[in-house]
């Protein structure tokens, strides 16, 4: 009796978890579909109560990132890194809070507050991005053996896709521009060539005329 209670109560809360899991993706989807309408102050007014409400740390971390991509489309950078701060995953706020910053053009604070950073130690998911944010931010500095470093560390963190593809172009580009290493740099671009030939077109264009 005892173990089919248990049971009962185990299915009670999966069957709560999945209701809940199932209304966030619902909100979230009517969240993205202001976004994409271009309705930004209603999709951050909308993602801010999701964020209130009963979700989980990863949805409210989730919630939050994307109404501070909201306020940012406002162009109200204040208050978008105040709702980057909020996050409440360490990793996630630091990461949403770079790409805010790189995003204005100040590459140079990005380096200044994310230096000593250890991304190695956070989850793949944002140290992939965070490796490519500060990376670039060297490589458009002109800091070339930083960007390296940062950019392959990018490259065996992200997942394949957009970000990484942009990873590896910068990273052919540093090679070439700021490291003066020709044949790294064709190296590099061919890669990119043959990994973004069907997936992304500009990058592919970009990685057989810079190789040519």
């Amino acid at each position: 009796f005892t173990m089919l209670k248990r049971i009962a109560v185990l299915a009670i809360v999966l069957s709560c978890s999945v209701s809940v899991l199932a209304d966030y993706i619902a909100d979230r989807q009517a969240g993205m579909k202001l976004v994409k309408a271009r309705k930004h102050q209603e999709a951050m007014a909308a993602f801010l109560k999701m964020a209130a409400g009963k979700v989980s740390e990863p949805q409210k971390a989730d919630a939050l990132e994307q109404a501070a991509m909201c306020a940012q489309r406002l162009k109200d950078m204040k208050l978008a890194l105040e709702l980057a701060a909020k996050i409440p995953i360490e990793a996630a706020s630091k990461t949403v809070q770079m790409r805010l910053i790189q995003g204005t053009g100040k590459r140079a604070e990005v380096i200044a507050k994310f230096k000593d950073e250890d991304f190695s130690k956070w989850p793949e998911k944002y140290a992939g991005e965070a490796f490519y944010i500060r990376g670039e931010c060297y490589y458009s500095l002109r800091k070339g053996v930083q960007a390296e470093e940062d950019l392959k560390e990018a490259l065996k963190n992200l997942a394949r896709g957009y970000s990484r593809s942009c990873a590896q172009l910068t990273l052919a580009q540093n090679y070439q521009r700021n490291l003066k290493d020709n044949a790294k740099a064709l190296e590099t671009y061919l890669e990119g060539v043959k990994k973004n030939r069907d997936a992304y077109g500009w990058l592919s264009m970009t990685c057989v005329t810079s190789a040519a």
